[in-house]
């Protein structure tokens, strides 16, 4: 038991802190240093500075609270490892408002209607379109499901009530993208955070079937990540770099710390 962390005395340099608090702390000490660089599958790169995410993910987040999001809600994100993700994920935080990550696995949307049902209180969906927009038809028939489900009707709070692209696309049910709700820039307050509030819903790998959701306060994500970093830190020479592919069931997240 000596080796045992139930009795270890080592004290984990992780800050007692939101993940949105961080995100505020580095945009005001390096507002111009990258944050993010992202690189698809043209190598071509986009930067994203600490500043910009900052500001885009207010801005995002003051956009959701002004269409009725409130602390506490749940709301599914799925993308790539684009900058919109990030964006999305911070201002759905800011807001007072949990990510539920997950990602597309069958065609006719199916194992994501019944993950909402299980979760339950789904708000809002943001997703992305995908390279070639293939991701609109899924989210369609999600919406379809969950609008005609007798079953899934009975209750109220499995609707869902809101649908947010991560940019515009040419699917006629999808014009609102993530950039339509920073660039408006409304004036509303957001909502002060703790610790301790419940920061993301992360996936299991649903090696035994579907996979269930996991919540996880907020700074139990940066434990999360201060082991997850200090395991592959050794063999990193750019922690920032991120590239453009699928999430993990972790849910993508990075050290920011």
């Amino acid at each position: 038991m000596e080796a045992s962390y139930l009795t270890s005395n080592t004290a984990l340099a992780v800050p007692y802190t939101t993940y949105p608090e961080l995100l505020r702390k580095w945009a005001s000490k390096t507002p111009d240093k990258a944050a993010f660089i992202f690189v698809d599958k043209d190598l071509r790169r986009t930067v994203l500075s600490y500043n910009d995410l900052y500001e885009n993910s207010t801005k995002f987040a003051k956009g959701l609270v002004h269409h009725g999001v409130k602390q506490g809600d749940i709301i599914g994100l799925s993308g790539r490892n684009v900058p919109e993700w990030l964006i999305a994920n911070f201002g759905i935080q800011m807001a007072g408002g949990c990510p539920l990550y997950f990602t597309f696995c069958q065609k006719d949307g199916n194992d994501i209607v019944t993950l909402f049902q299980g979760v339950g209180k789904v708000k809002l969906l943001i997703f992305d379109p995908g390279a070639e927009e293939q991701n609109c038809a899924i989210v369609s028939r999600i919406e379809e499901k969950m609008s005609t489900d007798v079953e899934l009707n009975l209750f109220s709070t499995n609707k869902l009530e809101r649908v947010i692209a991560f940019y515009k696309n040419a699917h006629p049910s999808f014009n609102q993208s993530i950039s339509d709700f920073y660039a408006a820039d409304v004036d509303v307050e957001l909502p002060r955070l703790d610790p301790e509030d419940l920061g993301a819903i992360f996936l299991t790998s649903g090696s035994m079937g579907l996979s269930k959701g996991v919540p996880h306060s907020h700074h139990a994500i940066l434990t999360i990540c201060h082991h997850f970093f200090k395991s592959i830190s050794p063999h990193l020479r750019e922690p920032s770099v991120r590239f453009a592919r699928s999430h993990l069931p972790l849910g993508g997240f990075s050290r920011v710390f």
